[in-house]
């Protein structure tokens, strides 16, 4: 009997992957062939995968330079009130 078990939760074992050679994700062993690349070229799959995820890097580092700057002006105006 489980006191903390609230919701009747249990724990859900994680499934075995496998990373594909094409696209690089992970897909599970229990399929054949890699479910994010299947029927597509090589010119497909960095076009609709790794374009994409290329412009999200950029993105994501624009606005941790911004939270940086941010910061670093919190920080120097705090210094200036004491």
């Amino acid at each position: 009997m489980r006191i903390f078990n609230i919701g009747g939760r249990t724990h859900v074992q994680p499934r075995e992957t496998m990373r594909c050679n094409r696209c690089g994700l992970e897909y599970l062993l229990e399929d054949t062939t890699c479910t994010h690349c299947k029927g597509m070229s090589n010119g497909e799959i960095i076009e609709k995968l790794h374009v994409p995820h290329s412009d999200q890097q950029d993105s994501n580092h624009k606005i941790g330079l911004w939270f940086l700057v941010i910061f670093i002006v919190i920080v120097v105006l705090m210094g200036f009130a004491f």
